[in-house]
């Protein structure tokens, strides 16, 4: 399911940007520390998609890539801001708007593919 992967992708861009600021506040020792506990795992389109597919519809597709574009919409707010924690979270936005009442498509992927619950913490 391509929603699927516009989702992961989307993250990994934003991870690209978040990184270096949770490295300056200390969170991570280095970026690469920061990516190897954050950065998708290259099965998780595969898994997320084998996971959803008993759930493929259009629906579905939606709720995914409405994820992707609130993710998106949050990566070029982030673009515009320094590392600042109170300014960065200007650019929050819930996953929940997406999901409303499919809770049950995030619980079958995180069930599925619990590393994926990771690109919620970005």
């Amino acid at each position: 399911m391509s929603a699927i992967a516009a989702f992961v992708n989307s993250g990994s861009a934003q991870l690209e940007l978040n990184c270096p600021c949770f490295v300056d506040m200390g969170a991570y020792k280095s970026i690469d520390d920061c990516l190897m506990y954050q950065a998708p795992r290259k099965d998780w389109v595969s898994c997320g998609t084998r996971a959803l597919a008993k759930y493929d519809s259009p629906e579905t597709r939606g709720v995914f890539t409405c994820l992707a574009d609130i993710v998106n919409e949050s990566t070029a707010c982030l673009k515009t801001k320094p590392c600042d924690p109170v300014e960065r979270a200007e650019c929050g936005a819930s996953p929940l708007q997406c999901i409303g009442e499919h809770i049950d498509l995030g619980l079958a992927l995180f069930m599925e593919c619990p590393d994926l619950a990771l690109l919620t913490r970005q």
